[in-house]
């Protein structure tokens, strides 16, 4: 039920979900090893000040542990770890949909919670221990959470075995300091795997690292935006030894955090996979150090903001529907527009006016393809404001 549950005292700095039943008091347990620990007050307020949230916690044996938040949570703490040594399907997820949750440090107010660690296997030594399934599913609820440092993902364990973890948001704001998705630490093998999922909402983080191995084993870090807005302050980095891939299927992606255009991945650490297929990308560097970006799919992809990379944007025709956006004078950065793979491409200028493209971008029109006409666009060689343009290569 509501309440203010202060879990504090010797010998007691937190709470933790696994292993057995809590019983029917919160206040007068020991705090450990509990297996399904839910709380939910559809009516009232509840609070939970702790300095460690443990969620399923393992080492010689497997864990399971799963913490249901109820309607208005405001939850106060400085470390939560979701999945941790040897553990399986371990969550943090909300009772019913239409929750709301405050996420905040332990001293409340405007203090980060330091650390969000989700599938967190640091179990040295231990030979094919893994950390499989976590989650941290705030879909369909409201959060209002601040963090310092999130983490999908991580192994540093030298025997090896899996630390996955996965965040689902898309309602609320998610203020975070730092994200490393798929961390993989240590001379052991096995794997870190991690994956965000934004579905809406507004998520901003200032550092963003996609996946990193740093000895040995694999790292698999994977970003899915399908709704909302994601700002990155820095740029959208990995690593060599990372296998890592971005999925914008709707929502934005604004690389301008701190009023500054920033880079996707680089010539030394290419992002892997970059699917672009809805949404909007805006305030783009570079890409890939100098790659082209693929408009693919059937979606509407909106090019927006002050872009300056140089490879290009390829418009793929081959889906009916297939449309590319531009938005603003700096849309297309200064690489070439190339469309190519079928007549079902669809072009426009929705920047609010008609518009001269400043850099007079290269042009490689392999098929026909429909200008659509909100405003007139002129490449810098002659206007293409007709309805319909059927020029061949």
């Amino acid at each position: 039920g509501a309440g203010v549950w202060t879990v504090e005292g010797p010998g007691v700095g937190g709470f933790s979900v696994s292993g057995r039943p809590l019983g029917t008091s919160l206040a007068t347990a020991t705090l450990t090893n509990l297996a399904a620990f839910r709380y939910v007050n559809p009516a009232g307020d509840n609070v939970i000040t702790a300095s460690v949230v443990d969620v399923g916690i393992g080492g010689g044996q497997d864990s399971t542990g799963i913490l249901s938040l109820g309607t208005n949570t405001t939850l106060s703490t400085d470390t939560i770890r979701v999945g941790v040594l040897k553990s399986t399907s371990c969550q943090i997820a909300f009772w019913s949909t239409g929750s709301v949750l405050t996420l905040r440090g332990k001293a409340g107010g405007t203090n980060r919670v330091g650390n969000v660690l989700v599938g967190y296997n640091n179990n040295s030594g231990s030979s094919g221990i893994g950390v499989v399934g976590s989650l941290v599913n705030w879909n369909n609820s409201t959060v209002d959470a601040l963090i310092g440092l999130l983490e999908l993902g991580y192994n540093s364990n030298a025997g090896g075995g899996t630390g996955a973890g996965t965040l689902q948001f898309n309602r609320g704001t998610l203020d975070i300091t730092s994200a490393r998705i798929g961390y993989k630490q240590d001379a052991g093998g096995g794997a870190a795997i991690g994956t965000l999922n934004i579905g809406g909402g507004t998520v901003n983080i200032r550092t963003l690292l996609l996946g990193e191995s740093a000895l040995n084993g694999a790292s698999v870090a994977s970003l899915n935006l399908t709704g909302g807005t994601l700002t990155v302050s820095a740029d959208l980095a990995t690593t060599a030894t990372a296998t890592s891939g971005v999925n914008i299927a709707g929502g934005t992606l604004d690389l301008g955090g701190g009023g500054v255009p920033h880079a996707i991945g680089a010539a030394t650490a290419t992002v892997d996979v970059v699917t672009f297929t809805a949404g909007t990308i805006r305030n783009l560097a570079e890409f890939n150090g100098g790659a082209g970006l693929v408009k693919s799919g059937a979606g509407v992809g909106t090019l927006d903001g002050s872009n300056s990379f140089t490879g290009g944007i390829t418009l793929l025709g081959a889906s009916a529907g297939a449309q590319l956006n531009l938005a603003s004078l700096h849309a297309l950065g200064s690489g070439p527009l190339t469309i190519a793979g079928g007549t079902n491409a669809r072009l426009d200028n929705v920047s609010g006016s008609d518009i001269a493209l400043p850099g007079q971008n290269a042009q490689v029109w392999s098929n026909s393809f429909e200008f659509v006409g909100t405003h007139s666009l002129d490449f810098g060689t002659g206007r293409s404001d007709k309805r319909e343009l059927a020029l061949a290569a």
